[in-house]
């Protein structure tokens, strides 16, 4: 996000960015996170406001977790940041062709993922591949 304000004399532009962080290795595959995880939840994601979701593969199969995060630390969650493990490549033929689609709805500040192969011309439909989480786009 873009803001521009200005007063009398002084113009001022403040740039807001909201971080999708997409990393090797982060959760296991039983939807923990492995150790690299650890280490880039206590030093990326917890400590940066602006991380809003964590994408990773590298372990077969596919996962989600929330990180309730409270930054401000009066005991109230402040953001809560999806992180989300999608590895498509023990299926049959290397993967067949899966992909993650992910499609941001800003007005109503959610997201949707669907899992779709162009080579098979299908979607996959159960609950760890097509799915909505909320998305905030003003933090």
């Amino acid at each position: 996000m873009l803001f521009f304000y200005y007063t009398t004399t002084t113009y001022y532009i403040t740039i807001s960015v909201l971080l999708t962080l997409c990393f090797h290795s982060y959760m296991a595959a039983d939807g923990s996170l492995n150790i690299a995880g650890e280490q880039l939840f206590e030093s990326v994601v917890k400590n940066n406001a602006n991380v809003q979701l964590v994408l990773c593969g590298h372990r077969h199969g596919l996962n989600r977790l929330s990180h309730e995060l409270d930054d401000d630390g009066d005991g109230i969650t402040d953001r809560i940041v999806p992180a989300i493990l999608g590895n498509y490549q023990n299926y049959d033929k290397g993967g067949s062709g899966y992909l993650r689609i992910i499609e941001f709805d800003i007005k109503n500040n959610e997201a949707s993922i669907t899992a779709y192969s162009p080579y098979l011309d299908k979607y996959r439909m159960d609950a760890l591949e097509t799915f909505n989480f909320s998305f905030s786009f003003s933090h």
